[in-house]
Order: structure tokens, then sequence, then C-alpha cells
């Protein structure tokens, strides 16, 4: 999956204001609301597959 696919591009202001530029699709807040959240169910997902 990629990161564009769950930040949708973030927003501009925080694009901006995060990373200094607007060209950038990942935010600090897509990071830590969406991505840590898909990669916690995903790694938990594994886990349990493989038991």
């Amino acid at each position: 999956m990629r990161v564009l696919d769950l930040c949708r591009g973030a927003q501009a202001a925080n694009r901006y204001f995060e990373n200094g530029d607007l060209a950038t699709t990942e935010t600090n807040y897509c990071r830590v609301s969406r991505q840590a959240l898909v990669t916690a169910l995903s790694t938990l997902a594994t886990k349990e597959a493989v038991a």
C-alpha cells in the first residue's frame, strides 16, 4: 500500500508547516494517526496468521 493511498495527499497547510514544502504527500499527522494504525493491524494480523 502506498503512503499516498493512506494520506490522500494531506492538507496543504499541514504539508507546508510540517515539511516546508507543498510537494510532499506525508505529514506527521498521517504517520501517527493512519500509518501507525495500519502498520499495527497488519503486524497483528500477520502474527495471528502464522500462529
